[in-house]
């Protein structure tokens, strides 16, 4: 099973809206993955449910919204190092049972969520450091439950 995460595209911070560059990133990262994805699941913000439905055009299925998946805390939050032991445990609690059920759902997944929990997924499946950007998108390989690869795309 494959899961792709997708860091939610730029976006004008007056409106929450994509701005036009955060909407092209996601169209050419739903170029790239089209045919690739059956499940897709994104954080409520309007920035990351835009760019998770421009990022699945090519696929037929709706986006899932999962409000565990939302940014808390605002940018000042950004990185996994600073988010607080509370939030920390919502997200790895959130995660654990996210990846439980995309295992048990067998279909590969796009999620599209914010900086500290992309950094915090990517950083439980074993990628050192990961390098964040805005319409990053990583491919996180499972064989049963165990990680064979993370790449970015």
């Amino acid at each position: 099973m494959k899961m792709y995460l997708l860091r939610h595209g730029e976006y004008d911070f007056n409106t929450g809206q994509l701005d036009d560059f955060g909407r092209e990133h996601a169209r050419v990262i739903g170029q790239k993955l089209a045919g690739n994805v059956r499940r897709v699941i994104s954080s409520p913000a309007k920035r990351a449910v835009q760019t998770a439905k421009t990022a699945k055009a090519a696929a037929d299925t709706k986006v899932e919204i999962r409000k565990e998946f939302a940014e808390h805390g605002g940018p000042s939050d950004s990185f996994v190092w600073r988010l607080s032991r509370r939030r920390r445990k919502g997200i790895e609690k959130s995660w654990s049972t996210l990846k439980r059920e995309l295992l048990e759902d067998g279909r590969d997944a796009l999620i599209v969520s914010h900086l500290p929990i992309v950094e915090f997924i990517l950083t439980d499946c074993g990628m050192e450091n990961p390098c964040v950007d805005y319409c990053s998108c990583f491919c996180i390989e499972f064989n049963g439950e165990e990680v064979t690869s993370v790449n970015e795309i």
